[in-house]
């Protein structure tokens, strides 16, 4: 698989089925939250989820390149 290397390489990945920004200041350092909701098939294995929440791009793709597996 392709490591994912920016927000536009996530929102094209196979593995991913969506991608959302949310925006509020609770959301600290950059008031944003990326969340990632994942294919059919894939996983996160460190959340134990179908899904990706994170406050910055790098660490999204370090939960992307990382963490997320076929189910």
């Amino acid at each position: 698989m392709k490591i994912a290397r920016s927000l536009a390489d996530v929102k094209a990945d196979p593995r991913v089925e969506s991608v959302h920004v949310e925006y509020d200041s609770i959301y600290e350092p950059t008031g944003k939250l990326y969340v990632v909701y994942l294919a059919a098939g894939w996983t996160n294995d460190h959340l134990e989820c179908s899904r990706i929440q994170e406050t910055t791009v790098a660490e999204l793709l370090w939960q992307l390149n990382g963490t997320v597996v076929r189910v």
